[in-house]
């Protein structure tokens, strides 16, 4: 018996191991020369907020930690316990050469896509990192490596209330930008958050409401923030129009849920609050993506997509910021959720070390779960190896129609 769980787990490492990875929410990175301090304060929640001083508390944390260990062995490095020399001889061999630096990476983590969160354009406040060109993205990507993007619309909704003088011409401009990316085969969806403007208590707003409220926001008679009127219906009304249109040219929408940068409306941003949208009808037919699975409220995503047939989850932020908690976070997206709706996700940025350290932290502790699940007697080692490629590579092909 302890021979054929012995054989059972090392079928399960072997085909994990094997199986391609494709990202599916995460954002662009660039060749920086990286020091501890910049790392560390990369992996603070919300960004790089701390001052100096409070770096050394960051460099304290398990994905700190974990990711210094991990880089010290793929540089061949004796140990992790000088970080200045790791991050030094990182620096001199992504310079050589960043694109070959980045090809290293992925070929060790397995990462074959991603898809791309094209934000960061109506970045602003402490959170705020370098907007990246897709440009300047692309041509450090291995050739090998497909990518896809997301279109975010919330800058197009600042931009295009600012340009418009009437609601015909901002329901226009809406639907142009929609439109446009709609039809661009670089793009498989939108993503939107709306949880750091409005939150999540989402109606199916009416072209009527909005006339009035871009009006009234237009006198100067609504709320204002940092990035402009809160129009809270106005942003709902947009939302509403990307579901519909989403579900015509059969595109994803992508709608950030749980925690988040330090501007988020933490009480509001939670999956739950979705609810009443998800179930209204005219919401049924599109599918939607909850971004990083609620974290920390994963059950109630699992859930969610359990109830509704057009919901989907990822389980970036407990990847890989969640390390000490991995394992249950991924038992808690397959609670109720079926296998088929579960993909993985770093949420990796600015970095290429972030998409990788994740990548190989998901891989050791789904390995753990399903040998755990197979030893349980609840799978077979067949069902769990399909729940493997299922999660770390086919439900994306299958939710953004991505070939690879």
């Amino acid at each position: 018996m302890a021979r054929r769980g012995a054989q059972d787990n090392r079928e399960l490492e072997d085909g994990i191991q094997r199986v391609w990875i494709v990202d599916t929410h995460s954002h662009p990175f660039k060749f920086t020369r990286l020091t501890t301090s910049h790392l560390a304060g990369l992996l603070a929640i919300g960004g790089p907020a701390y001052e100096s001083d409070g770096f050394k508390d960051l460099e304290s944390l398990l994905v700190y930690k974990f990711l210094m260990r991990e880089l010290s062995k793929l540089l061949g490095l004796e140990s992790a316990k000088d970080p200045e020399r790791v991050m030094e001889v990182r620096s001199e061999l992504a310079e050589r050469s960043f694109r070959d630096y980045v090809e290293l990476l992925f070929e060790r983590a397995g990462i074959k896509g991603l898809i791309i969160d094209d934000g960061y354009s109506e970045a602003g406040g402490e959170h705020a990192l370098p907007y990246i060109e897709i440009g300047e993205f692309e041509k450090n990507l291995p050739k090998w490596v497909s990518v896809r993007y997301l279109h975010r619309i919330e800058p197009d909704i600042r931009r295009i209330f600012e340009e418009s003088d009437s609601f015909s011409d901002f329901a226009s401009g809406i639907e142009y930008s929609i439109e446009k990316f709609a039809r661009d085969p670089r793009y498989v969806g939108f993503k939107s958050i709306i949880a750091y403007r409005t939150g999540l208590e989402v109606l199916w707003r009416s072209e009527e409401e909005a006339r009035r409220e871009f009006m009234e926001c237009k006198k100067g008679y609504c709320e204002q923030a940092w990035f402009g009127p809160v129009a809270r219906i106005l942003r709902e009304y947009v939302l509403s129009l990307v579901v519909e249109k989403c579900r015509e040219h059969g595109r994803v929408v992508q709608i950030h849920t749980g925690i988040g940068d330090k501007d988020i409306l933490l009480v509001k941003s939670f999956p739950h609050l979705l609810f009443p949208f998800l179930k209204d009808e005219r919401v049924r037919k599109t599918k939607i993506v909850l971004v990083h699975g609620g974290y920390p409220n994963v059950v109630m995503t699992s859930y969610l997509a359990n109830a509704f047939p057009n919901v989907y989850m990822d389980v970036s932020v407990a990847t890989p910021f969640g390390l000490s908690n991995l394992e249950n976070r991924i038992r808690e997206a397959l609670e109720l959720a079926p296998a088929s709706k579960i993909m993985y996700a770093s949420d990796g940025y600015y970095t290429p070390e972030i998409h990788w350290v994740g990548a190989i932290a998901f891989r050791r502790a789904f390995a753990t779960v399903l040998k755990e699940l197979v030893s349980s007697e609840f799978l077979e080692v067949d069902d769990a190896l399909e729940i493997a490629g299922r999660i770390l590579y086919r439900n994306a092909a299958h939710v953004y129609s991505f070939e690879i």
